[in-house]
């Protein structure tokens, strides 16, 4: 389904967060967190977030 592979590309392209990224910027500078906090705490969650993204979408995609 189209959906499943929509939800793998967004979950892939968000598993890991640079500091290059303005995401990475954001959220670091509205945390307070100086650079080399914000880039352990941003990019930590970040991969916390991409994989629990592509685990539910390899479990979806099993019952799809």
């Amino acid at each position: 389904a189209p959906e499943i592979v929509v939800m793998g590309v967004a979950a892939g392209g968000f598993t890991f967060c640079q500091a290059n990224s303005s995401y990475f910027w954001c959220v670091s500078k509205l945390c307070g967190y100086d650079i080399k906090k914000g880039y352990w705490l941003v990019t930590l969650t970040s991969v916390i977030m991409g994989l629990t993204g592509i685990i539910a979408t390899c479990i979806l995609n099993a019952f799809i």
